[in-house]
């Protein structure tokens, strides 16, 4: 029989995998697309050991329909030692089981806290009250950053406390908020509206606005004191993020200089912005401020704040 795991927690589905392969006491074996025909060879072939075989097929959904079916008919005949375990988002449809290992929903927090806590136990951690509501801030509604996370801090072999969480646990939300910030200030709005979505489903409307607000503060500063170059030498960097108070990795970023292993291109934020370009967006993002603390629907208020904001920035390139 084949068991489909369904749901979006890929977490859950590997720790399920992982108990049935203890259990049985199992060798695992996956197979892609690409070994169809290594799978429906295997699956077919008399048992030649007494060992039991678990088989796991982890991108399902991305086979053809034609090897899916050539894939589940050679299942039906599968010796008895052999489990087959689909990774997969439909329910079983040849009377195979179908298990749902789900997350909560990215806004509610709650259940989310309580998945932590389920977690961290699994993972044989003593903590402190609040540790849960600590790592969402931290980290949001991701179960497999959660699970890093809780295993960074498994290996300090003590009662976990919030003061842990803050000095071990990376700041996956605040990378996010980063990301949204530059992905406006460097007119990449089809990354803002992806980013955007995903932060509201956990973030306030106000925190993320304060946060574009003090990008363009800092970004200001920046270009009223730096003198426009097409380049930037990280030593002038690191002394300069002394004098403007401006994180060296964000100065960088607002500079144009490429890290090591960047997947984008770099963007001088010099090249594009002047003073007056700023004030009108700064102006834009004070009535932003105004309003978002006395709307009811402040989604709507800080999206169509950041479309002001896009509108002046293309207005700027005609």
């Amino acid at each position: 029989m084949v068991t489909f795991l369904t749901g979006e927690s890929e977490v859950l589905k590997e720790k399920y995998i992982e108990k049935i392969v203890s259990s049985l006491e199992a060798k695992k074996i996956r197979f892609s697309a690409e070994q169809l025909e290594d799978a429906v060879r295997y699956l077919s072939q008399p048992a030649l050991f007494e060992e039991n075989i678990v088989i796991e097929i982890p991108d399902f959904d991305k086979w053809k329909k034609e090897w899916k079916n050539r894939f589940l008919k050679a299942a039906e005949h599968a010796h008895e030692n052999i489990a087959i375990i689909v990774r997969t988002s439909h329910s079983a449809s040849n009377g195979g089981e179908t298990i749902t290992l789900s997350c909560p929903k990215p806004w509610e927090e709650s259940k989310w806290n309580d998945y932590i806590l389920q977690r961290l136990n699994a993972n044989g951690i003593d903590f402190h009250t609040g540790v849960a509501e600590a790592l969402f801030k931290k980290i949001g509604p991701n179960d497999w950053l959660i699970e890093r996370e809780i295993e960074k801090l498994s290996t300090l072999g003590k009662k976990i406390t919030i003061d842990d969480v803050e000095s071990f646990v990376f700041n996956h939300c605040k990378t996010r908020i980063d990301e949204l910030c530059f992905s406006i200030s460097e007119m990449r709005f089809s990354k803002t509206w992806e980013v955007l979505s995903q932060l509201l489903s956990y973030e306030a409307p106000v925190v993320i606005a304060a946060s574009i607000a003090k990008h363009f503060v800092d970004l200001f500063k920046v270009v009223a004191f730096v003198e426009a170059k097409k380049s930037y030498s990280w030593p002038y960097i690191s002394k300069l993020s002394r004098e403007l108070q401006v994180p060296s990795v964000r100065l960088a970023r607002f500079l144009g200089f490429k890290f090591k292993g960047q997947k984008h291109n770099p963007f001088n934020h010099t090249a594009k912005y002047s003073l007056p370009l700023l004030e009108k967006i700064l102006k834009i993002l004070q009535e932003l401020d105004r309003e978002i603390k006395i709307q009811k629907v402040q989604s709507f208020t800080l999206l169509s704040h950041i479309v002001k904001i896009k509108k002046v920035l293309e207005a700027d390139e005609a």
